[in-house]
């Protein structure tokens, strides 16, 4: 079986620099898996950072899209499951933009995947 990793996140930022937690995300996503398989979920109708048109510019390849409406838990994450199905993602971990995964976090989670 093919195996194709995809990593995303949600996200919504309160103020404008906020977009600097997300490129510290984003860059280490990016050090794992190629800009076509990170996925950016973002809660256009809260965000205050300008994240979207941060993530477009600074990210092109970055798959990064608004979900509305964004609801309480479920809407973010099957959007981004929607989207990972599209690029036949067969494994994806959701984490959140507070901590940027590591080379050795997915490593651990790989030895896990089944084969």
């Amino acid at each position: 079986m093919h195996q194709k990793l995809g990593i995303a996140t949600r996200f919504y930022g309160l103020a404008k620099g906020d977009v600097e937690r997300l490129a510290t995300w984003v860059d280490a996503a990016l050090a794992i898996v190629p800009a076509g398989n990170v996925y950016v979920a973002v809660h256009t109708e809260e965000d205050r950072s300008g994240s979207l048109d941060f993530m477009r510019k600074q990210y092109p390849k970055v798959i990064t899209f608004p979900v509305t409406p964004w609801g309480k838990v479920v809407q973010a994450p099957n959007a981004i499951l929607s989207k990972s199905t599209e690029q036949e993602v067969s494994h994806l971990l959701i984490a959140s933009s507070e901590y940027p995964v590591t080379h050795s976090l997915v490593s651990l989670l790989q030895s896990h995947f089944d084969t």
